[in-house]
């Protein structure tokens, strides 16, 4: 029988991510991205003009694979956040490619993005060129 819950089918598409762990460790909940998308699924799955219309609504996998780039945006968001200027500037000087997660290549960043973002969430400090 298959799932209808978004969170048991991520675990199943990738269940050797360390995603949930490590936005956890940054203090945020997965839960809460789970539950907003299962939200949206189950509303969507509901739509009934979605019958009507004749459109193909999208399937569980695309959720969950939503849900997986939203894990992905949280914890860039919140790594960056914690990291402070000094090794943010080490790494953006070291870097000639992507720069990635310590912890996870799938969070990566071009140089600019990465420099952008930071000055971005450290407005008050003096910006990374």
């Amino acid at each position: 029988m298959p799932t209808n819950s978004i969170s048991a089918r991520f675990q199943e598409l990738f269940p050797e991510t360390n995603l949930i762990s490590l936005l956890t460790r940054y203090g945020g909940d997965a839960g809460d991205i789970f539950e907003t998308i299962q939200d949206r699924y189950d509303a969507h799955e509901q739509e009934p003009l979605v019958g009507l219309l004749g459109i193909k609504a999208a399937n569980i996998d695309a959720f969950a694979r939503a849900a997986y780039w939203d894990l992905v945006s949280d914890i860039r968001i919140r790594y960056l956040s914690s990291l402070p200027r000094s090794e943010a500037a080490a790494i953006a000087a070291a870097a000639d490619n992507l720069i990635s997660h310590p912890e996870n290549d799938d969070i990566d960043w071009t140089p600019d993005e990465f420099v952008s973002d930071w000055n971005d969430l450290h407005r008050g400090e003096e910006p990374l060129k």
